[in-house]
């Protein structure tokens, strides 16, 4: 008996470990949702289920980040959004601040950036109080980090006296813009070309996870815990299933935000003093002098999509 398994389980060991090559944790942005035509309470509700019903089936701890503007409905804490918040908590996901209003740091003082992120974590603190947390990461709304040495190490104080951990981000996509377009055939019933568009999400998505990789094995020679950025979104709520099939089937295993930030390349320099809300990847790697050369071949959004979208760049 012993001849005959062993060496069926020794091959199945050493396939299992072949097809796991990378981690990577799941973070979305924009919370309670963001879609582009109005919601009920019941359907905001819904879209968020959906959303976590998939991350519990792939066994993913995320991280949702709030923009606490959105917890209400004419200056009134809205009792229907807050729940939704709960809901994150009570699926066993963190939730993390992303400024109340989602303002533009470049476009901002640091006195007037960093009130907007202090009064965006406002509710959710008292709903973490029941867990016995506190927000512990920030994320940058446009992935602007500032576009001056002096506006980026300000907000780096800022955070670390307010005890909050920058999330960085490291495979970027535009799943807004696919969004977008998905939303615009929503209310005229277009089904078939939304599928389309669904399908087309998911080979997207797929592209721009293999050229990341590839940007860290060129870079960096290694693979790297990833940081994902999604968005609460229609076409996530429908796709995001399958978007997690299509990573474990990469041989991606999903991690939380804590532990991928203990992967080594997360202290690396960055000295990328631009405006630009690029990836963490890209930032290190101008930071190290890269060649441009190797960013070359980045997926792009169709164009039908972007035409659908109503957006001219991405």
């Amino acid at each position: 008996m012993k001849t005959i398994f062993l060496p069926l389980l020794i091959v199945f060991t050493l396939n299992s470990f072949a097809q796991t090559i990378g981690k990577i944790s799941i973070t979305i942005d924009d919370l309670p949702f963001r879609t582009k035509y109005p919601l009920s309470a019941e359907k905001q509700m819904k879209l968020n289920i959906q959303l976590l019903e998939a991350l519990k089936k792939h066994r993913a701890t995320a991280i949702g980040f709030v923009n606490e503007s959105r917890l209400y409905t004419n200056n009134r804490i809205d009792s229907s959004r807050v729940k939704i918040i709960e809901k994150w908590l009570a699926y066993g996901m963190d939730i993390g601040n992303h400024t109340k209003n989602h303002i533009d740091y470049n476009t901002h003082s640091i006195n007037n950036y960093g009130k907007d992120i202090l009064d965006g974590q406002i509710i959710t603190n008292q709903l973490l109080k029941k867990y016995n947390r506190k927000v512990k990461y920030f994320r940058h709304p446009f992935l602007h980090r500032g576009n001056s040495k002096e506006k980026i190490d300000s907000l780096a104080s800022f955070l670390k006296i307010n005890n909050l951990i920058e999330a960085p981000v490291t495979i970027d996509n535009s799943d807004w813009i696919f969004a977008q377009a998905y939303d615009s055939l929503i209310l005229i019933k277009g089904t078939e070309t939304m599928k389309k568009i669904g399908q087309e999400y998911l080979s997207y998505m797929e592209k721009k996870l293999k050229y990341f990789q590839k940007q860290c094995d060129t870079i960096f020679k290694r693979k790297i815990s990833q940081v994902l950025i999604l968005h609460v979104n229609s076409i996530n709520a429908d796709y995001l299933d399958q978007l997690l099939t299509l990573y474990e089937h990469n041989g991606y295993s999903f991690i939380s935000l804590d532990e991928a930030l203990k992967d080594k390349i997360y202290q690396t320099e960055d000295k990328f003093y631009q405006g630009a809300g690029i990836t963490w990847i890209h930032r290190w790697a101008i930071s190290q002098k890269v060649s441009t050369a190797v960013f070359a071949g980045e997926p792009l959004t169709p164009t039908y999509i972007m035409k659908l979208a109503g957006v001219e760049n991405e």
